[in-house]
């Protein structure tokens, strides 16, 4: 009769988890062992970075296979998918380049004497990885590599970049004791956008709309400015000091973090906690495929289904992003003046602002209470030199921006 009542609040607690939508995580079957320090997509194929190689999976982690021929069994810290290449960087033994899905591995190290690679990302032709010796960027598929410090600075000798994200346009760099960077011209030159401070490393950089969010020794925050400013996303129900993978599946962000997995359904403001049945609360890397949200922790891959995590909210600090729709401008590029349209679904206080690429605020088009509705306004640059600029809807407390472009 005992194990029957336990059996039955067993029962009843387990339809109250399902009920709330905090279902348990299940583990994969794999990989073996040892921390996970990455996960990327390349359509259908999962990949996993582990301290025992590297790992894919074509059935949503049902199976695993080592797929390590010419790439030595070592840590793989960091992973990038361009096209039909993957980029493996090791801890150790340097870059390894695949073209064939990961079936074989060659060395991508000329011009790049680190051996140790933490982060990749890519933005066009141009390849950028990052690690102990700073940032290094490739034009020609990784063949050959070339150090792109200029203007990086931090309490290092030589610049740790830890972490990279880019938007397609700029490229961004997270420091070891040496805060956030911006570059607009491909590493050439860098600009300081988020200042350090006593221990402020940056491990996680990720890019989520037009929202930079990095991780730092005060939590989450994000920028949709360019770095101009900069929201803090410290929540007590977040561990700020142990954040190490951030995810998105639609307008819902996930954290990875030291204890274990939280969710923000506004846009990262307040966190909670969706770590049930997760079996290992060390999580290292994140990942979000079809219908599953993937999770790396420090000795296995878990999985979970989205629908069970990704919710509707109705917060107010949300609504701003449901109520304004920001258009492209029109035309882009223009000479002088270009019209810039958008559309309310309710009456709101407004502001359009633009901004240079260093994120200086040139010019104020609206500031002002508007009815619900289509608006438009326009912007003449005559005064104003050629480049490419940021054009900012406020709405309450959250941001749209696009950019446009003055050519003369």
């Amino acid at each position: 009769m005992k194990w029957c009542f336990a059996f039955l609040i067993c029962t009843f607690n387990s339809l109250i988890l399902f009920e709330q939508g905090y279902a348990q995580w299940t583990s994969t079957n794999g990989p073996p062992g040892g921390y996970v320090w990455s996960l990327v997509v390349n359509e259908t194929t999962l990949y996993a970075g582990t301290q025992h190689g590297l790992f894919s999976s074509t059935n949503y982690g049902a199976t695993w296979n080592l797929i390590n021929s010419g790439l030595p069994v070592v840590e793989i810290r960091s992973l990038l998918v361009n096209g039909a290449n993957i980029f493996a960087g090791t801890w150790g033994k340097g870059i390894y380049l695949s073209t064939n899905n990961g079936e074989s591995w060659n060395p991508a190290n000329t011009g790049k004497d680190d051996p140790n690679t933490d982060a990749f990302t890519v933005i066009g032709s141009n390849m950028f990885a990052g690690g102990p010796t700073g940032a290094f960027r490739s034009t020609d598929n990784g063949t050959s590599w070339t150090a792109i410090n200029a203007g990086l600075n931090s309490s290092y000798l030589i610049p740790y970049v830890k972490s990279l994200a880019t938007d397609g346009l700029y490229l961004y760099a997270g420091l070891i004791e040496g805060g956030v960077y911006r570059s607009n011209d491909n590493g050439k030159s860098w600009t300081s956008i988020k200042a350090y401070n006593s221990n402020d490393d940056v491990p996680c950089l990720f890019m989520h709309g037009t929202d930079l969010f990095a991780v730092d020794y005060q939590g989450v925050s994000h920028t949709s400015d360019l770095g101009a400013s900069w929201t803090s996303s410290r929540s007590p129900g977040i561990d700020t000091t142990g954040v190490s993978a951030l995810a998105a599946s639609g307008s819902t962000l996930f954290a990875g973090t030291y204890s274990g997995i939280f969710r923000s359904t506004n846009n990262g403001i307040d966190w909670i906690g969706v770590s049930t049945g997760l079996g290992n609360i060390h999580v290292f890397s994140l990942c979000a495929l079809s219908k599953w949200l993937f999770a790396g922790t420090s000795d296995s891959i878990w999985q979970r289904p989205l629908a069970e995590i990704v919710t509707k909210v109705n917060s107010e600090r949300q609504e701003p992003l449901s109520l304004s729709c920001l258009k492209q401008n029109f035309p882009n590029p223009f000479n002088p003046t270009t019209t810039i349209q958008f559309s309310l679904q309710k009456a709101s206080f407004v502001t359009l602002k633009v901004f240079n690429l260093l994120g200086k605020e040139v010019a104020i088009l609206l500031s002002d209470h508007l009815e619900a509705g289509t608006h438009s306004t326009q912007w003449n640059a005559v005064n104003i030199p050629s480049g490419v600029y940021f054009y900012r809807l406020q709405t309450g407390s959250l941001f749209q921006t696009k950019s446009l472009v003055v050519l003369k």
